[in-house]
């Protein structure tokens, strides 16, 4: 019986995913879409603050299917099971805590206010009881620079340094799984699993299909099949924003 109550507790963490392919009603509205692998989508606890100052031991480090880190199994002394985003260095049967006291290791969410300067965090909310916005992809951290006046000024991987009050919490350390981004595709079925379809050169269509098409592929910018230039433009759009200091690095 304790082993079936604990599979219902895990199911409870989990939604169902269903994927339309890109398709409404038959027709394709988005295209280079499959229907991928089937998945379930494992609910991340990104506040941490419902259950303050209630130590928590790390049951096991998962892969998970729609996000780049790792994320842990962790279990409160209550019997409260929960996913959180893995830190890079955290292992199996650690401890960890949500606690504004003297203590500090991978894993421990506190709120800015309490976290020393140049300290690496993760999982940061934008504003306080939103839950973690920033930081959550694999390998990311941001620094904290200095604090004033109840905001906290942290630098992001981007460069951008940005003020979020200090009443926001953040998760000690660096997000997992640091060597995504040298992560190689083996075959094309490995991208038809994640939900992409293969993309066919617009030079190797007929002249009425695309504009590149034809015997002759040069003379013209790279467009989409509407004929829309694909490179050179940002999609970066610079707002003036008060909680700004430095705009991120333009490339």
């Amino acid at each position: 019986m304790v082993n079936l109550s604990y599979r219902k507790s895990l199911l409870k963490l989990t939604i169902a995913l269903y994927k339309s392919a890109g398709k409404s009603n038959g027709y394709t509205i988005k295209k280079h879409i499959s229907g991928g692998h089937k998945q379930r989508y494992k609910k991340i606890d990104f506040w941490r603050t419902f259950l303050w100052c209630i130590p928590a031991t790390i049951c096991n480090i998962e892969y998970d299917a729609n996000r780049s880190s790792y994320i842990a199994l962790i279990r409160y002394v209550n019997g409260i099971l929960s996913y959180i985003l893995a830190p890079q260095g955290l292992k199996k049967y650690d401890l960890i805590i949500a606690t504004d006291r003297n203590i500090y290791s991978n894993g421990l969410t506190k709120h800015l206010w309490s976290i020393p300067i140049g300290s690496l965090i993760h999982n940061i909310e934008l504003l306080p009881n939103n839950g973690g916005k920033y930081v959550r992809a694999a390998g990311t951290y941001a620094k904290i620079l200095r604090k004033k006046n109840n905001y906290t000024h942290i630098q992001l991987k981007s460069g951008e340094i940005r003020m979020i009050s200090s009443f926001s919490v953040a998760t000690l350390g660096i997000v997992s799984n640091s060597l995504h981004k040298y992560l190689k595709l083996l075959k094309a079925g490995d991208n038809r699993h994640k939900g992409y379809k293969s993309i066919i050169r617009g030079v190797a269509m007929n002249p009425i299909d695309h504009p590149h098409g034809g015997d002759t592929s040069g003379g013209r910018p790279s467009v989409n099949i509407w004929g829309i230039y694909t490179k050179g433009i940002p999609t970066k759009k610079y707002k003036k924003n008060k909680f700004i200091i430095k705009q991120r690095n333009k490339k």
